[in-house]
């Protein structure tokens, strides 16, 4: 596989493994460096690089002076393997302590014997987010490549969308990465766990907050949950508060040089740690971390290193870091989804197996019109072919051309909903429907008696797991008529099963026409009499 990620932009992704400095304690009252004294790239190339010379030696050579700007964050789905990708948004938003123990020199906390003094982060609003783009060919990120998506530098917030795509996973392989389309790594385990997850990479440039001291400056993040059904926070967090917060500091050091015997005074920036929730406790003045094995990757039983090399992830300890906080990597969603079948029975001595019935699904709910709904290869019937007026159609008709694996939002959600055609013994299955989107099922029986029988969902979500018989009595539940039996629910809390069952049933007459029994033996004694009579003069003839 081909590597061509930059080191620095790795280094952005994580707390740096080769980081040896760490801040000391800062004191805000001592020299002021000037809120233009970060390095940047091209201030490095133009200045450090390029210093003075002396007997042709420069001054700076062999010395290395990385300022990481930017770091890197993860933003994950994690979805049920049937189920498509939804449109869907996430705002994130930047902030700083607000309950200084030194409001004179902007201090969060100060130093202790054992801890780094943590300043308030500055200037959060000048925070510029980018998404970066996917390497389809190494199936990987772009370290240096972004694409500018979701940037909103006017107040240093940040919209990230995922357009709606149906994806296909294969679980053979173990923790593979696929690159699916806007900008999205689809990863999945060996084991077929039943989940996959759709992965964006998200940079942080703070190089505009005008940082003017060495330091640990923190900043928290929160992430609006997208609007729409079935999206929760990140349930990997067992604090519910915490779910939607992510604390970083970021480790401002001192990174003066001398260019024509002058000293410039300089910083830059060491590395990153992120944490979940809004941290509080100071980093240690040590510069051994712990590793915290458990919570070494956000991603559940994702080992690849989604930038295409063998760096060390947030798990490993990698300097001063706060005591007994867990670090992070990003948030992940859950997007739960369910089932929805339904089915076709046909009963009674006058029902026809062959005859196809018409049901019409409607979705209810925030789904939006890209959204796409696998449905399964059986009997995936949506077209009725042309035929007679008796809709009773051979399964060639029914089959040719008309088969379809994927509907979208804007098909079931149409006034009627979508059309399907059923036979007796067949069903369908309709996936990736977001928790709490309802829906309207009818099945068009014509001249034949209906019934339905719910599995799992009980109609608006009163009862689950238990059978319950939808016939004209049961008007709460259903509203079966002498044309159509239709089921509704305005919010699907689990996987659900519907099985309409048709029934035409036909007495045959009696009384009016002889049975077939009494005619056939008065037939046979005729022609035994006529028989004898013949024998008999025939016999006469031969005497006389």
């Amino acid at each position: 596989m081909k590597r061509n990620h930059l080191t620095a932009a790795i280094a952005s992704l994580m707390i740096s493994a080769s980081m040896a400095a760490v801040p000391v304690s800062v004191n805000a009252t001592g020299s002021n460096y000037g809120n233009d004294a970060l390095i940047t790239a091209d201030s490095y190339t133009t200045n450090y690089l390029q210093a003075e010379v002396s007997d042709g030696t420069a001054v700076n050579s062999g010395n290395t002076l990385v300022s990481n700007n930017a770091m890197i964050m993860k933003k994950i789905l994690k979805l049920d393997d049937t189920a498509s990708i939804p449109k869907c948004s996430f705002t994130f938003t930047p902030s700083v302590p607000d309950k200084l123990e030194d409001s004179t020199n902007g201090i969060y906390k100060k130093a202790t014997d054992t801890t780094l003094a943590v300043y308030a982060g500055v200037n959060p609003d000048a925070i510029v987010w980018k998404e970066i783009s996917v390497d389809s060919e190494n199936n990987c990120f772009q370290n240096n490549n972004t694409t500018g998506n979701g940037t909103d530098s006017a107040n240093g917030t940040a919209t990230v969308n995922y357009a709606a795509q149906s994806v296909t996973i294969d679980n053979s392989a173990a923790n593979q990465l696929t690159a699916g389309t806007d900008d999205v790594l689809l990863s999945s385990t060996a084991t077929d766990d039943g989940y996959y997850y759709a992965v964006k990479a998200l940079q942080i440039d703070f190089s505009a907050c005008q940082f003017s001291e060495p330091g640990v400056y923190r900043y928290y993040i929160q992430e609006d949950t997208a609007s729409g059904n079935g999206i929760t926070n990140d349930t990997g967090v067992t604090d519910a508060d915490s779910r939607t917060w992510r604390t970083i500091d970021v480790y401002v050091e001192d990174a003066t040089y001398t260019k024509n015997e002058t000293t410039v005074k300089a910083l830059k920036i060491a590395g990153y740690v992120m944490y979940v929730g809004k941290l509080e406790d100071a980093p240690s003045d040590t510069n051994s971390g712990t590793a915290v094995t458990s919570n070494a990757l956000l991603e559940d039983g994702i080992s690849d290193n989604i930038f295409g090399d063998d760096s060390v992830y947030y798990g490993s300890g990698n300097g001063a870091e706060a005591a007994n906080a867990v670090k992070s990597e990003g948030y992940i969603n859950t997007v739960t989804t369910h089932k929805l079948t339904f089915s076709k029975t046909v009963d009674g001595n006058q029902g026809s197996k062959d005859k196809y019935f018409k049901f019409t699904l409607q979705l209810t709910g925030s789904i939006d019109d890209a959204d796409e709904f696998k449905i399964s290869t059986e009997s995936n019937y949506d077209k009725a072919p042309a035929g007679n007026s008796a809709t009773v159609y051979t399964a060639a008709d029914m089959k040719s051309g008309n088969d379809v694996t994927v509907i979208n939002g804007s098909q079931v959600k149409a006034d009627g909903g979508y059309a399907f055609y059923l036979q007796d013994g067949q069903k369908i299955t309709v996936t990736g429907i977001p928790e709490g989107v309802g829906y309207v099922l009818t099945e068009y029986n014509e001249d034949y008696v209906p019934s339905a029988e719910n599995t799992g969902d009980t109609i608006n979500g009163t009862e689950s797991g238990t059978a319950v018989s939808l016939d004209k009595t049961n008007a709460d539940q259903a509203d079966i008529t002498a044309n159509t039996a239709s089921i509704k629910d305005t919010a699907l809390t689990q996987d659900t099963a519907n099985d309409f069952t048709n029934t035409r049933r036909g007495v045959i007459p009696t009384g009016i026409l002889l049975s077939v029994a009494a005619p056939a033996s008065v037939g046979i004694l005729a022609v035994g009499g006529i028989a004898y009579l013949l024998l008999k003069n025939k016999r006469r003839d031969e005497e006389e």
